[in-house]
């Protein structure tokens, strides 16, 4: 495994402005640059390399990164939804951290564009769309499974039963994160 000469020097273009714009030599060039401008502390040995003629991202293992486990028999929905409002303001302070650099939009374009109404309805109706859709092929997914598609014998999985306290916090979050509702 070699390192990219361009971990740390990256092709740019000057547009009119003299706003850069960074031109990045492969994906994991890419990767790295954003990562690095929006952590506050990246992760150890965060380096893209090249591997044979591959690009990749190197970055060191940690035995436990900080991860949470989203299981509805750990947590409630209000739980859910103060970790969702917090993970959403650690990537409003991210895109803030690396706002105006090469080309991306100013910390006050980013404010502007938050404050506008109607984004949010489309965003709203897209997270609807792709849940439905990632439902429709987790169907798919299960019924071809249960058809030994891929050679596995198909499991009876545990019956359980559906309470009406499961089918709650969906609608809650939905209502959470509607666009006519005021936080």
């Amino acid at each position: 495994m070699r390192f990219s000469p361009r971990a740390d020097s990256h092709p740019r273009t000057t547009l009119s402005a003299g706003e850069e714009v960074l031109q990045s030599s492969s994906e994991a060039d890419r990767i790295v640059t954003v990562q690095r401008r929006m952590q506050a502390v990246s992760v150890a040995f965060l380096q893209p390399v090249l591997f044979g003629k591959e690009p990749f991202v190197l970055r060191a293992l940690q035995p436990s990164e900080d991860r949470v486990t989203l299981s509805s028999a750990r947590r409630d929905t209000l739980e859910l939804e103060r970790l969702v409002h917090t993970m959403g303001r650690l990537l409003a302070w991210a895109h803030l951290r690396s706002s105006g650099l090469a080309g991306s939009a100013t910390a006050d374009e980013l404010v502007d564009f938050g404050q506008r109404r109607k984004w949010r309805a489309k965003l709203l109706q897209a997270s609807v769309d792709c849940a439905s859709q990632v439902h429709a092929h987790s169907k798919t997914f299960d019924a071809a499974c249960d058809a030994g598609a891929f050679g596995v014998a198909p499991q009876k999985p545990a019956r359980r039963k559906q309470s009406a306290k499961s089918v709650k916090p969906r609608r809650r979050v939905l209502a959470a994160i509607s666009p006519t509702t005021r936080r």
